[in-house]
Parts: C-alpha cells; structure tokens; sequence
C-alpha cells in the first residue's frame, strides 16, 4: 500500500476523503473522521457502502460510471475542487490515477489513519466547520443527471424502459439488487 508519510496538514481547507477497498476493515474511522471535520468521502465501486451515502458527506465513487459529484470535487480549478486529497487504503494503481487528476494527493495506510483518528482532534475549528458544511451542501446540489426516456424512433433497448417496465411487473414487496445508479431509478419508479 501507498502511503506518504501521512501528516496533518490535510486537517487545514478543503479536504477529499478518498476511500479505496484497501480501507474495509478501517469504515468506522473513515466515518467517524467524515462526521468529526465535515469531510466529503468518495470511494471506489469496490468501496461503496463504507459511507452510508444518504449522508451528507457522501460524495458518490469513482469508477465505471463515475459520480458527477466525486468528479467536481476532484478537478482542480473549478468552484468545488478539493484543496487536497487524502487517499485511505491506497494501492499504487489508485494514487497513481488520483495524482493524474489532482495536484495534491496524500496516501496512507488504513489501520495508520485509524490509529491518527483516537488521538485526532475532536473536531475542526468552527469557522473551519462552518466552511466545510457550505462546501458538502454545494456538492451535494451536483447530482447524477437522470436517464430520459427513449427517444421516438431511436433504436436498440433504453434502461430506464427495461428498468420500469420490471418493477411495473413485480409484486411491490419485491427485493431489488442493483447498482450503478440504477436503485434511484427503481425508487423513482415505484413513486410514479
């Protein structure tokens, strides 16, 4: 695993949490942290559900189909780009493709984040948190853009066609396992 060093400077300004599968067996720390300094976390698809993401510093994954959020966050010189990135649980694979994105990346070791957290600060400066809370609400307004429907006379299948016409199909007590995006369509379709 990649890991620099690790210092505090990334307790100072707009700090991105990213979260690789590495980082499992530390989620607690990395929620913890997220809650204790109002940090937005991106994560792998391998490390979806670290972060409940109806959380306010859910910043979606990176990845096939990645969240426009997570990108906002990480492309430098746009109003939400994070000043640094903090890579927990990082691969070089990982930290070499975040480095290519991001001016700022530090990588560390899962377990030595978690040992840094017992002894970290209890939380950031007010004004600090006050700062860091506009931010995630600002982020959180970027959301994915919803599939349309299919256009007339285009060809070939549309999902969010296949998507509603499945759960139109089924009992409403009927357990759905999906992913990239698709469980906000089955919701919304149960709403209609």
């Amino acid at each position: 695993l990649a890991d620099d060093g690790f210092d505090d400077t990334w307790l100072t300004g707009r700090t991105l949490l990213f979260v690789d599968s590495q980082a499992l067996d530390v989620a607690d720390a990395v929620c913890e942290a997220a809650a204790r300094f109002m940090l937005p976390v991106v994560t792998t698809l391998a490390a979806r559900g670290v972060v409940d993401e109806m959380q306010p510093w859910s910043a979606g994954h990176l990845g096939f189909v990645p969240h426009p959020r997570a990108e906002a966050l990480l492309a430098p010189g746009t109003p939400l780009a994070a000043d640094q990135v903090l890579h927990i649980g990082g691969d070089g694979d990982w930290t070499a493709r975040l480095r290519a994105r991001h001016p700022d990346v530090q990588a560390v070791a899962p377990r030595r984040f978690a040992r840094w957290l017992q002894d970290a600060p209890r939380a950031a400066p007010a004004q600090q948190r006050a700062e860091r809370q506009q931010w995630l609400r600002a982020g959180a307004a970027v959301d994915r853009v919803w599939p349309q429907p299919p256009v007339a006379g285009a060809t070939g299948l549309n999902h969010v066609s296949v998507i509603d016409a499945l759960v139109n199909h089924q009992p409403s007590d009927t357990a759905w396992v999906v992913d990239a995006g698709q469980v906000r369509r089955v919701a919304a379709a149960r709403l209609c």
